[in-house]
């Protein structure tokens, strides 16, 4: 059976950016960062919105893994976010040398089948067309190296990767009510109307002890809520951890429409 698909043409319309630098080997470095509905933009474009990057070692010596989450929450507060953007490209970039710029990139294409399905393209890791110093989006580096694969579904390519795409549980905690409270600014236009505030100004979040507030209880908003997720484990030799930067990496993540 021969299934048609659609994706759309990249450009450099759109870049929406999240970093995690994580140190490997020696774990010299490390970066924290979460953005959920966190502008505009993504506010009207879930599949766009980048929440969480992690890196993490594999499940054994000399492997790798790497996380980047997208859309959360898809299931609550009348969101139904279900699938990628076949009209998007999602990247890992990864800097090998210490200088704060891409040696690597592995690239993420979804294709939309007119059976209903979703299929996922893996490209990379390789060196990109072009170095994203101004915010431009690298375009695809190379035929996939594994492809129409089922979104939903771990696989492995034949290079060693193993991969999954697809909904997950978010592993992320945040007290929203409290985080409003505290940056009542920061709520969105047209999302997270249910959430309650009452205008009190609190300095903290809610906990048992100081520095936190402890005349409330905190409360993990994302309970529940589900994430889209790019997970990929991979021999650290794929990225260049063995001889590059004395065993650290960098690692980032952007969506590109």
């Amino acid at each position: 059976m021969t299934l048609a698909k659609t994706r759309g043409r990249l450009g450099a319309a759109a870049v929406l950016t999240a970093a995690a630098l994580a140190g490997v080997a020696l774990m010299a470095r490390e970066g924290t960062s979460s953005d959920h509905v966190d502008t505009a933009e993504v506010e009207l474009s879930p599949t766009l919105d980048l929440n969480d990057v992690y890196v993490f070692p594999g499940s054994s010596d000399g492997r790798i893994v790497l996380v980047m989450d997208v859309a959360s929450p898809t299931n609550l507060l009348g969101r139904s976010v279900t699938r990628f953007d076949p009209n998007a490209l999602y990247q890992f970039k990864i800097d090998n040398t210490g200088d704060a710029r891409e040696d690597l990139v592995l690239q993420f294409l979804f294709d939309e089948m007119s059976d209903g399905t979703s299929r996922v393209n893996v490209l990379g890791p390789a060196a990109p067309n072009n170095v994203d110093t101004q915010g431009m989006v690298n375009r695809p580096v190379t035929s996939p190296v594994s492809a129409n694969n089922p979104f939903g579904s771990t696989f492995t390519t034949t290079s060693g990767m193993t991969v999954f795409a697809g909904q997950r549980n978010d592993p992320f905690y945040i007290d929203l009510e409290q985080f409003l409270q505290i940056v009542p600014d920061r709520r969105p236009a047209t999302f997270l109307t249910e959430v309650a505030t009452d205008n009190k100004m609190p300095s903290a979040f809610c906990g048992a002890a100081a520095p936190f507030d402890t005349s409330c209880t905190p409360k993990d908003f994302l309970q529940g809520a589900n994430t889209l997720s790019i997970v990929v484990e991979m021999p650290e030799s794929m990225l260049g951890v063995a001889t590059g930067n004395d065993g650290k990496l960098g690692v980032w993540a952007t969506i590109g429409r």
